[in-house]
């Protein structure tokens, strides 16, 4: 009994590796690819690799979601030309800053879209080593019916020791508390919708 119950969780262990490695992979933008865009703060790059998307015609809107917005004007700290100044004027660029951390980005976005029912697709965009977890967070916040495409901002797995094996305990720390009500998935006074 104890060798079947050892075989089962290394199946599980294996099984939750591949779904780590397949979320770690980035989607090509297409013709057919969402119009709408979603980006977590976190490293500037992110941000930078978004707006530059939107520029060139990619994106019909994007959405920006966490807590860095706080600091001070974001077109003054991202040093937006006049063309993204008016995009955020016009709502084409949007900002949303109460998410704390990556559960809050999803459950921020989940919110986004409910009062926004046209968009039913997105393109999530974060780095390599956030991908993972960011995008588990998002399939289990969406409610039934909505999709999103994985689009990789920067690679930096590589760029300190120990972070492949940090982002794994943080992907499995992940999959456990998604299991959870969203409202065991906030930090700070964000609001769960409905």
């Amino acid at each position: 009994m104890v060798g079947f119950l050892a075989m089962l969780l290394l199946i599980f262990y294996f099984l939750l590796h591949l779904d780590y490695v397949r979320r770690g992979k980035s989607e090509s933008l297409t013709e057919t690819s969402p119009r709408t865009a979603v980006v977590l703060t976190g490293n500037r790059k992110r941000v930078a690799v978004a707006l530059k998307l939107l520029e060139e015609g990619y994106f019909d809107r994007v959405v920006v979601t966490g807590f860095e917005l706080d600091l001070g004007p974001f077109s003054d700290y991202m040093k937006l030309p006049e063309n993204l100044r008016n995009a955020l004027e016009s709502g084409r660029l949007v900002l949303l800053n109460q998410a704390l951390w990556t559960f809050e980005n999803a459950i921020e976005i989940r919110c986004w879209l409910m009062r926004n029912p046209s968009v039913r697709d997105f393109v999530l965009i974060t780095s390599e080593s956030h991908m993972p977890r960011a995008s588990l967070a998002f399939q289990r916040a969406m409610p039934p019916g909505y999709r999103f495409t994985r689009l990789i901002s920067d690679r930096d797995l590589g760029a300190a020791p120990g972070k492949r094996e940090s982002e794994w305990k943080k992907f499995l720390g992940t999959w456990l508390i998604t299991l959870l009500p969203q409202t065991f998935w906030r930090k700070g006074d964000i609001k769960v919708c409905q």
